[in-house]
């Protein structure tokens, strides 16, 4: 894979095993720009030493990097022993769906995180976006806070946190969209999966409304049993025009495709 002559830009390595720790650094070519390693059994050894020898370099083009659904015992060993002194910015999309850490893990994470995307830089090899779906078990307050003082100093285009707000946690999804907002240059949002109360549904039309810069949203499956106001916020929502995507279909309103509001969603849908 390190020959020059092979020019690959897309590499999928998905449900393999990476138990062995790289013996060289020139295996991942400086031409791929999206790696695909998700779902894969890694050792915390190995997996620590394939984001070292992969941020060691400094490469030439943007790489996007999948590693979701990591088969790793233990998240807090990779980023406690990762050497973060001399790493590069050079992952400028990173998929980390469905990687469970605890605030501890993700703390440590962070630091990683902030090799990638540097304050005050307009790098085109810097982190512009990021999927943290499904990362969240514990402490999920002081886990979203520490993301959001992250990217209160940085910019970031686009960002994923799908599958994290429960009922028991709804105060969080409040605070979450009322700083969105003050966010640079985020472009696009995907928040299906998490629950909505009454409150975070006016912090999320707040949003739309107030944010220089939003323009994509994917929401949906928000936990809202009142049809009325389901059908009002996601009226609400198209009707933005700030919103240029929506993603489609809405499962939301699968169950009341027969009413006439459902069916004036679904023609404005068409429109995004």
């Amino acid at each position: 894979l390190s020959s020059n002559e092979l020019r690959l830009q897309t590499l999928s390595l998905r449900r393999n095993y990476g138990r062995y720790i790289f013996g060289r650094d020139d295996y991942i070519p400086l031409s791929i720009l999206h790696l695909n390693v998700g779902d894969c059994e890694w050792s915390p050894e190995s997996l620590t030493a394939f984001l070292h020898t992969l941020c060691r370099w400094k490469r030439p083009l943007p790489l996007a990097l999948d590693i979701d659904h990591a088969r790793v015992n233990s998240w807090s060993t990779v980023f406690s022993h990762l050497p973060l002194e001399g790493l590069r910015s050079v992952i400028t999309e990173l998929n980390m769906n469905n990687n469970v850490m605890d605030s501890s893990c993700f703390e440590q994470f962070l630091l990683f995180l902030a090799t990638q995307s540097l304050l005050l830089t307009n790098s085109p090899s810097k982190l512009m976006y990021l999927n943290l779906s499904s990362c969240f078990v514990d402490k999920v307050s002081d886990c979203i806070a520490q993301l959001l003082r992250f990217f209160l100093m940085r910019e970031i285009w686009g960002l994923s946190l799908c599958d994290i707000i429960t009922p028991a946690s709804a105060d969080v999804m409040d605070n979450l969209l009322n700083q969105l907002s003050d966010i640079q240059g985020l472009v696009s949002l995907d928040i299906r999966g998490n629950f909505v109360q009454d409150s975070a549904s006016q912090c999320l039309l707040r949003f739309v409304r107030d944010s220089q810069s939003i323009a994509e949203l994917a929401f949906d499956r928000c936990g809202i049993t009142d049809n009325d106001q389901l059908l009002y916020l996601y009226e609400s929502l198209l009707l933005s025009p700030h919103i240029i995507a929506f993603q489609k279909p809405i499962d939301d309103i699968k169950p009341i495709s027969h009413r006439n509001e459902t069916k004036r969603i679904s023609n404005l849908l068409k429109m995004k």
